[in-house]
């Protein structure tokens, strides 16, 4: 069942989503920056990624191929972690007990790459 939990941020690229990167062969050559402990965010890899489109072309590329890798990666993870755990999330608490003591309108901000707060609140 944990193998199918959205990962954080610094986990996108985990050796568990093999199969995915796989898909991508894009997007190979660059994996590497991104698996890195110590290293940039992800947010910032993809910034430089993209300032690099300018004068290495085949950068689009391989950020094309990333953005379908954690479309596709996600997607899987999160319908998988949904079967898994029954519908139940954090979130759907989270937003029972904001109805319950906030009247009025909300806003929610996520910096998730996840969808799941988003399909909570359909």
């Amino acid at each position: 069942m944990m193998q199918w939990r959205p990962p954080l941020a610094n986990q996108l690229f985990d050796e568990r989503f093999g199969p995915y990167v796989q898909q991508f062969r894009q997007m190979q050559a660059v994996v590497a920056e991104f698996e890195s402990p110590a290293g940039d965010s992800v947010e910032t890899i993809l910034e430089r990624f993209q300032n690099e489109t300018k004068t290495y072309p085949r950068r689009q590329n391989q950020l094309m191929a990333v953005s379908y890798y954690l479309q596709s990666m996600l997607s899987t993870c999160q319908g998988n972690w949904e079967n898994a755990t029954h519908g139940v999330t954090d979130y759907k608490a989270l937003l029972d007990r904001l109805d319950h003591r906030v009247k009025g309108a909300k806003i929610l901000v996520s910096f998730n790459y996840d969808t799941l707060l988003e399909r909570v609140m359909k």
